[in-house]
């Protein structure tokens, strides 16, 4: 039960206070806004399983909405988008679709379906047997194609027919040179995309590497489905001469600019050869600002919590990429004095990361990447704490809590610096708040502690700072919390009749005793 409420309370404020579904982390702070790019919202290294399974999950929600959202448009908006979820992905409802051409295909849909799932190799010889020949259902889907009239569906049958050709290795590139016609309508739907990706990968296992990987590199933007595909598939580029390869068929600067901040993306680049490559076709690329986002988004790992669960941070030297920005000239120096900024501040050269500090707040003053590095900067200025510099910390945290995507972490940030700052000053139960403003762990509570927090929520002071962890402690969560730990603190104290006048409803709460039981342990003894 004590668990399960603890659960709720961390819960809670993830809900209250993430931002579109991330950039929270219990023991990370990230101080960054998100940006439009592809794979712009992952730290991590991207070739990490847990990142990989990350990105998946992201994309196969996107590419749910975009089919539906395509479907309904095919459908006329006849149907609301739950009504289509229903139809198209749960084979429910059928009845409502008048269309006969439309009917057909979803049965088609569901006939094919277990040659092209992730399970099928689990699958008993015995239910192989009653699965058609891909064979089959390839002629079946090309003859549909033929036959029915809707260019939407014909687009469907095309992909359906390739992937299960690509699947299967059954020669999918001759069925996609006999139907890239169906493309050829300056349409960018999400059909179009997985035919590119499924193209993009039938050639590579054809042999035909670099051409491979630039047609995958054609799905490296954030208007694609599936823009993942083209860095996972850009392993296959594995020497020089493939790598001359990929580049002789570029068209243009910008499509070799995506070759190198692709490239660029992997946990061994070379971050600042790559922005120097792509600088000297168009230092203004938006390929570069994806580059050097991603670095300053992963040397955020500088703020995580050292402790036994996420072991010591790795200790980065950010000289080189210091005096390489210090040569950068480009229309928008925006994200570059950013940079600058957080990286002098990590070498502990103060005076340098203020003055990009104070270029940035000529233009910039309202950016929130802006003000976090400002409060971040006034947060290492204090040496020693007092009211005076608490009502300062109220203020500046008061006037960040709009930044919706950040606070949280600036909040967070904010506690753990104090932490130490209160031990330093000898107000050890301050310090000792701040290292519970997360959630507050019940075994750390005793009657002492309990006293103390009960008269902080009952003074009334002048102190902004001091009212501000009041009404955070006044979570009606954290209340429970703090209840059922003066609760335990009574009985193991032996205050019985204290602890029965509260009428606590842990008191109403039953364990059974069982001898053979040997996990029941403390107060349940």
């Amino acid at each position: 039960m004590l668990v399960r409420l603890l659960f709720v309370v961390l819960f809670f404020k993830v809900v209250l206070f993430s931002c579109g579904g991330f950039w929270y982390d219990d023991g990370k702070f990230l101080f960054l806004e998100k940006r439009d790019y592809p794979f712009a919202k992952y730290e991590e290294n991207l070739e990490f399983a847990s990142t990989y399974n990350s990105v998946i999950y992201d994309y196969e929600k996107r590419a749910k909405e975009a089919n539906i959202a395509l479907w309904q448009k095919q459908l006329k908006n006849k149907f609301t988008k739950k009504q289509i979820e229903k139809i198209v992905y749960k084979n429910k409802n059928l009845h409502l679709i008048e269309d006969k051409d439309t009917l057909d295909y979803l049965a088609f849909v569901k006939k094919q379906e277990n040659l092209v799932s992730s399970f099928y190799k689990y699958y008993s010889k015995k239910q192989k047997q009653n699965i058609l020949k891909p064979e089959i259902l390839i002629d079946e889907a090309l003859e549909k194609l033929q036959k029915v009239k809707s260019k939407d569906l014909k687009k469907r049958y095309f992909f359906l027919a390739l992937r299960l050709a690509h699947y299967k290795n059954l020669k999918p590139l001759i069925i996609y040179d006999a139907h890239k016609y169906l493309l050829n309508n300056h349409s960018n739907t999400i059909l179009d995309d997985w035919i590119q990706g499924i193209y993009a990968g039938a050639l590579i296992r054809n042999n035909q590497i670099s051409k491979g990987v630039y047609e995958f590199s054609k799905l490296f933007s954030k208007d694609k489905i599936n823009w993942h595909l083209a860095f996972y598939n850009f392993k296959y580029i594995k020497n020089q001469f493939q790598w001359d390869e990929l580049v002789d068929l570029t068209t243009s600067k910008e499509e070799l600019t995506k070759l190198y901040a692709i490239r660029g993306l992997s946990k061994n680049a070379n971050i600042i050869h790559e922005l120097k490559n792509i600088a000297k076709l168009d230092i203004n690329s938006k390929y570069y600002e994806l580059l050097l986002y991603k670095a300053l988004l992963k040397s955020q790992s500088f703020f995580d919590i050292e402790n036994s669960l996420y072991g010591k941070n790795e200790k980065i030297d950010y000289t080189n990429f210091i005096n390489y920005l210090k040569t950068v000239k480009k229309d928008d120096m925006y994200l570059v004095n950013l940079t600058l900024g957080f990286f002098s501040y990590y070498q502990n050269s103060i005076k340098q990361a203020k003055y990009y500090l104070s270029l940035l707040k000529e233009k910039y003053s309202s950016s929130h990447e802006v003000q976090n590095l400002d409060y971040i900067l006034f947060l290492n200025d204090i040496k020693k704490i007092n009211s005076d510099v608490e009502k300062k910390i109220y203020n500046k945290l008061n006037f960040l809590s709009n930044n919706s995507c950040t606070f949280n972490s600036i909040e967070k940030y904010t506690f753990y610096k104090l932490k130490n700052l209160y031990k330093n000053s000898d107000l050890e139960f301050k310090s000792y708040l701040m290292s519970q403003m997360d959630y507050f762990d019940e075994r750390s509570l005793n009657l002492d502690r309990l006293n103390k927090i009960d008269d902080l929520l009952n003074s009334k002071t002048n102190n902004s700072f001091e009212n501000y962890i009041a009404s955070k402690i006044k979570n009606k969560d954290i209340q429970k919390t703090l209840e059922y730990a003066r609760i335990y603190e009574l009985i193991n104290n032996f205050k019985f009749e204290e602890a029965l006048q509260s009428k606590s409803a842990l008191l109403d709460y039953k364990v059974t005793f069982n001898i053979f039981h040997n996990s029941i342990r403390g107060n349940n003894r």
